[in-house]
């Protein structure tokens, strides 16, 4: 029941998921459709504009074109124009003075006429004679010129406002190109920031397609699942079913007994007892789960982390200066052994000449006779006897022998001391060296155990570290599930009662094993379920039923697969759980739940 409803809290979760995807997928074809149509509007308002700014350019490449030879033009007139007034006024100055000149001079010529005859005149009287018709002569000339000056006035100032409009016109032309432009960059910053936007949006759309088909697969593969699941079920109530109905037929004979009662109401009371722990045990797991999150655990993770790496730092270390105290202990050794092999020839040697001591005392020539036994035929003759590789080593052994003793030969006529007093100090000398590498070696495996009592020191502690961090882990993980509860006791509560069946026990026997079974019920749960592992019970039983014909031999046979076998070595159990179904409906439920989700 529980993995029905495990693969059921699955089927919803993946449907939510199903169903979030296909909204966002939606919105996400929605929403590209509305980029794509403001990008459509957009990309039509660029061709418009560039359009337009192109016609604009043209107009103003035309304006450019025709504006500037007009403008020369232009210039050109008004300086001509500015010349020829110039030269215009000075004509008329000079015309008026000649003008005036040539009146006064008629005047004057007439006046000298009329007054020819009558007597003669003044200079100063033909100088003040004047015409009244001078003046109005030169009227209609002025009258005309001034008209002609006024025109030409008028004609230089439109000439100058359309100069002023046409200049006007291409300032406002030149800022509006430049604002054409401006929005043509704009343009053509919104038109990236689009497409960024439509390859960002055909990206997800893309992952949602793909995460959706995932969907679509693992919704069908989990619909297989339910299926699947659905026929073990059906399968499993089926024997689930029948399994209750041998346990009724057992219950129906075993129901005399009034030892077997009692069992069954032990049982009945472990249940509740059971529960009741359960429920304690959840209600102390929920208490510690709310300490730990409000508790500030992580820090201490973080500095055991640390600890750790610390330590496996100077665990390598250590295993390091281990292996370079191991390799000179080994090189010690060796020299140890050696030195011992010298030191045990040696002794070999002073043993010979203590005993040849006395000799040399008496007569030193036969000492010298004694020492030089080495090179007789006989110790050639033991040499020929070994092996060609041990003859080399003893030759060089008789050759060091004798440069030694050579030496000492050389010493002890040179010197005047004792030969005994000589070899003890040679002795102390070797014993002195012997024991400062035997100082030495004991010092080296002294600090070997040290080091490895630390280490071992430091594998605990890391050991014990990494178990606190599993145990923050698993605390701070908040869908851990609730570690299952050791298997229920009551089997072994039935332990005599499949010894009944056997017809190994008495009734009396029942008596004395219920405080037992009280005591020991691990031990019985364990004993049971080897039992039943092995099979051994379960054909006892099947044979003890057939005997008594309380059950068909057809119910029993042997199954080819590996699950069934497991399923009827199992069913012992099950038979076990059916009879306290019967007894209390409530309690047992849960029990034969488990069973089948072990199976």
């Amino acid at each position: 029941m529980d993995s029905k409803e495990h693969w059921k809290t699955k089927y919803e979760e993946s449907e939510k998921k199903l169903n979030t995807l296909k909204d966002l997928a939606n919105a996400g074809v929605t929403d590209y459709e509305s980029l794509l149509a403001k990008y459509n509007e957009n990309y039509e308002i660029h061709q418009k504009v560039c359009t337009r700014l192109e016609d604009t350019e043209k107009k103003l490449q035309q304006l450019q074109t025709v504006a500037e030879p007009a403008i020369e033009a232009f210039m050109q007139l008004k300086t001509r124009h500015e010349i020829e007034e110039e030269c215009r006024r000075k004509a008329e100055n000079y015309a008026s003075q000649v003008y005036k000149e040539n009146k006064q001079l008629k005047r004057q010529s007439a006046l000298l006429l009329q007054h020819v005859d009558n007597s003669q005149l003044s200079i100063v009287e033909l100088g003040n004679l004047t015409d009244k018709n001078e003046t109005e002569d030169h009227v209609p000339d002025n009258r005309h010129l001034n008209i002609l000056i006024e025109d030409l006035k008028d004609q230089l100032a439109k000439k100058d406002a359309e100069f002023r409009v046409i200049d006007n016109e291409r300032s406002h032309l030149y800022q509006q190109l430049r604002a054409m432009s401006n929005e043509r960059d704009q343009l053509k910053q919104s038109e990236d920031t689009l497409k960024k936007t439509l390859d960002h949006v055909s990206s997800l759309s893309k992952k949602a397609a793909k995460q959706y088909e995932e969907l679509e697969e693992r919704y069908l593969r989990e619909t297989e699942l339910k299926e699947e699941i659905a026929k073990r079920s059906v399968h499993l109530k089926a024997e689930r079913d029948s399994i209750v109905r041998q346990s009724a037929h057992i219950l129906l004979e075993a129901s005399k007994d009034e030892q077997l009662q009692k069992a069954l109401f032990e049982n009945d009371n472990l249940i509740l007892r059971l529960e009741e722990l359960k429920q304690q045990k959840e209600k102390e797991i929920s208490e510690l789960m709310e300490k730990l999150d409000k508790s500030r655990e992580r820090k201490e993770i973080n500095d055991l982390k640390m600890v750790i790496e610390t330590c496996e730092q100077e665990n390598n270390l250590l295993r390091k200066d281990l292996k370079s105290l191991e390799t000179n202990c080994v090189s010690l050794e060796n020299e140890k052994d050696q030195c011992i092999k010298e030191i045990n020839y040696l002794k070999k040697l002073v043993q010979a000449s203590q005993s040849h001591n006395k000799a040399l005392r008496k007569e030193s020539t036969s000492s010298l006779n004694e020492i030089h036994i080495i090179d007789s035929p006989d110790t050639n003759i033991t040499i020929n006897n070994h092996t060609d590789n041990q003859a080399d080593t003893l030759q060089k052994l008789v050759t060091s022998i004798q440069t030694y003793f050579r030496e000492i030969e050389v010493y002890f006529s040179t010197s005047n001391k004792n030969p005994d007093k000589i070899i003890a100090e040679l002795f102390e000398n070797q014993k002195q060296s012997l024991t400062k590498l035997e100082n030495e070696l004991k010092a080296e495996e002294s600090k070997k155990k040290e080091s490895e009592k630390h280490l071992d020191k430091l594998q605990k502690e890391i050991i014990q570290l990494e178990k606190d961090l599993e145990v923050a882990n698993q605390r701070l993980k908040s869908n851990i599930p609730i570690p299952p509860l050791p298997p229920p006791p009551p089997i072994a509560i039935f332990k005599p009662l499949v010894d009944i069946i056997k017809g190994n026990k008495s009734k009396k026997s029942l008596k004395t094993n219920e405080p037992e079974s009280k005591l020991h019920m691990n031990d019985a749960i364990n004993e049971m379920m080897e039992r039943i592992r092995s099979g051994k019970t379960l054909k006892k039983v099947t044979r003890r039923m057939k005997r008594s014909k309380s059950l068909p031999s057809n119910n029993l046979k042997p199954q080819s697969s590996n699950n069934e076998i497991l399923r009827n070595k199992r069913g012992n159990l099950i038979k076990l759980d059916a009879i306290d179904e019967q007894n209390n409906n409530d309690g047992d439920d849960n029990f034969s739940e488990r069973n089948s989700t072990d199976l």
